[in-house]
């Protein structure tokens, strides 16, 4: 099963709301042979310490998309901030880049 995971990098969850994701992502783990979590939970570093934490509590795998094609974990999203404070885009890339005006293969 390939589940986009709990977006706990959104600061309106309460600590309620992130435990019932919790609780719900672990039933969800107990009806797959492998949960494939990934996205919504790995744009943040909690994300990886859930991820470990769900394995261990289950009889199950329980993975992210890297671990599963046998790649490293990367977490772009997670240190988005950071690589565009590295790597800056112009003024108005992304609006070009959704008119098909730009491209990521740009002068880097």
């Amino acid at each position: 099963m390939l589940a986009a995971g709990p977006p706990l990098y959104l600061p309106a969850l309460s600590a309620t709301q992130r435990q019932r994701a919790g609780k719900l992502v672990h039933q969800l783990a107990q009806g797959a042979d492998t949960l494939i979590l990934d996205h919504h939970l790995l744009r943040c570093r909690e994300g990886l310490s859930r991820l470990a934490r769900l394995a261990s509590q289950t009889d199950r795998r329980v993975v992210c998309a890297a671990d599963l094609i046998g790649y490293s974990r990367c977490l772009l999203e997670a240190r988005r901030k950071r690589l565009y404070d590295e790597m800056p885009v112009p003024t108005g890339w992304h609006e070009a880049y959704a008119r098909g005006e730009a491209n990521t293969q740009g002068d880097r």
